[in-house]
């Protein structure tokens, strides 16, 4: 069994926390619990727990100190932040120095945090099966401003038209793109009607730069308001139920922190700058499945050999996608009914 420690200065919040989780029907022993850091690391080297849950406001050595802490002598722990609404900046802070995840408190359900536990108990299978000695954490980066805009005009989207790159831009956009093998495109849906924008708000674009961070190094690209890129650096070949792992702990996160619906498409690995387009197309087409399977859901790219029908489900053409869109703007029932049979049937 994972071993699982609480860090909370609350004993309200300790009690409940210990109590709720039916801890060892999951796979976890929950083995001790302190009310600071300080306090916390004595545990710790007692204990030697798998994941350990710290608050991040607390008297004597706060989350963000034991979080540097931990992470200095005991690198192979992963970290759960509990924070509360308030606490944002922390929380990245918290995320720079090695945290896998964050709950927000006042929203705290024992299945959201067995979700959270699940997730990292998978990462953690999966590091000691390729012995890695912990999981890759690096800060999100952007590359800059000159990077996404190269990126857009290799995409032809940074002024509508299909526009050339200068020979500087070309030689940027293969440095830094040699090193990154896979794209993830995000697609928003909507907000929920919980979604409650204030002061110092999560932004759907923070959220997937610090859970991609829990993952690997990678970099982000904002095509518009409702769409983003996600360069991730894989070698090949790299088992899809990583990456499936990645985009469902994104969607999920969206999810539950901002009450954001997304979708994400991922491509084929690729190894130029030159297939970029080409693999661009292929997560845009790996998203149209949503029509068929729903929202909220992580699509991979199939190969060119790979058909509708030997797949098990129907990708949508262009066409057929520009034709359903009509129907659906029209309100046009029987319309819609025949355009989704037309597809069904292809």
């Amino acid at each position: 069994m994972l071993k699982v420690m609480l860090v909370e200065d609350e004993i309200i919040v300790r009690l409940g926390i210990r109590s709720v989780i039916p801890w060892e029907q999951h796979g976890f022993q929950y083995v001790g619990d302190a009310s600071d850091g300080r306090e916390a690391l004595a545990v710790i080297e007692r204990e030697n727990p798998d994941i350990v849950l710290t608050d991040i406001i607390m008297p004597n050595m706060d989350g963000l100190e034991l979080i540097e802490a931990v992470k200095c002598k005991f690198p192979n722990i992963h970290i759960i932040v509990l924070s509360s609404h308030d606490e944002y900046d922390y929380v990245r802070r918290a995320m720079k120095l090695g945290a896998d995840d964050y709950m927000l408190k006042a929203s705290l359900e024992p299945q959201q945090l067995l979700q959270i536990l699940s997730e990292i108990a998978f990462r953690i299978a999966e590091e000691r099966k390729s012995g890695d000695s912990g999981p890759q954490v690096a800060a999100g980066d952007s590359a800059g401003q000159s990077f996404a805009r190269i990126v857009r005009k290799l995409l032809g989207n940074e002024t509508g038209t299909d526009a050339g790159l200068s020979r500087d831009e070309e030689n940027m956009a293969k440095e830094i793109l040699h090193a990154y093998n896979y794209l993830m495109t995000v697609r928003l849906h909507a907000y929920g009607q919980h979604h409650k924008p204030a002061s110092g708000d999560v932004t759907l674009l923070h959220l997937l730069d610090m859970h991609l961070q829990k993952w690997t190094n990678g970099l982000y690209v904002t095509m518009h308001e409702r769409e983003w890129l996600l360069l991730l650096p894989f070698d090949v070949p790299k088992n899809s139920e990583i990456l499936l792992s990645i985009g469902q702990d994104l969607i999920t996160a969206a999810k539950r922190v901002i009450d954001a619906s997304i979708s994400i498409g991922v491509s084929l690995n690729f190894t130029a700058i030159s297939e970029l387009r080409t693999i661009y197309r292929q997560t845009r087409t790996a998203l149209q499945q949503y029509f068929i399977h729903g929202t909220e859901q992580t699509y991979l790219s199939l190969p060119q050999n790979v058909t509708r029908q030997d797949h098990g489900f129907t990708l949508l053409s262009g066409e057929e996608e520009k034709k359903l869109m009509r129907e659906l703007e029209r309100v046009d029932e029987a319309a819609i009914q025949e355009a989704v049979m037309a597809v069904l049937s292809a």
